[in-house]
């Protein structure tokens, strides 16, 4: 059985919020969507890296998963074409 449901999704990016960095000391956010999807990037994640305030208020391609206990993880976000 799957732990998780992965998704694909193009959206509005509403709101970034800077999380305090993971473990490794890498960036982390909270990220939420125009459809309604909210949830924090990966920790450790190569991707946050490029992540900046200005991507607000633009459409994003975000592939996230939901875990068995419905949290949403950011496994890549993009800015869409």
């Amino acid at each position: 059985m799957a732990t998780y449901m992965q998704f694909t999704k193009v959206s509005e990016l509403t709101k970034l919020e800077r999380l305090n960095n993971s473990r490794n000391g890498n960036p982390r956010f909270h990220v939420t969507l125009a459809n309604g999807q909210a949830g924090k990037t990966k920790s450790d994640a190569g991707f946050a890296y490029a992540i900046c305030n200005n991507w607000q208020g633009k459409p994003v391609k975000a592939e996230f998963r939901i875990t068995q206990s419905g949290n949403i993880i950011f496994t890549d976000l993009e800015l869409s074409a």
